[in-house]
């Protein structure tokens, strides 16, 4: 699987390091020149969740519906997705794993 970073983050580190041979400092500045140069990736951050059972406790104990930890949407246990269709979250098997 592929691994993004941010580019400023990348850069912040190669300017944050006390470089003292002339040589190698040039070097950092051109890694940076070649860093500005790269064409961004589109990609979105992965939200992670995970279905809340029972939704009301006060009320119905047999109540089937689930709800995202994320969002609060409300689903019917047929409708249970791999992720949250209102807010993207992806749902992992219970609450320690989405962490």
């Amino acid at each position: 699987m592929k691994e993004y970073i941010e580019r400023a983050a990348a850069m912040e580190a190669i300017f944050g390091l006390t470089i003292v041979d002339p040589a190698v400092a040039q070097y950092a500045n051109a890694v940076c020149y070649h860093l500005q140069n790269i064409p961004a990736a589109d990609v979105a951050e992965v939200r992670h969740g995970y279905w809340k059972f029972p939704v009301f406790t006060d009320s119905d104990v047999n109540d089937p519906r689930c709800k995202c930890s994320e969002c609060g949407n409300i689903e019917t246990p047929l409708a249970i997705h791999r992720f949250c269709p209102v807010c993207g979250a992806l749902m992992k098997e219970d609450e320690h794993e989405a962490d």
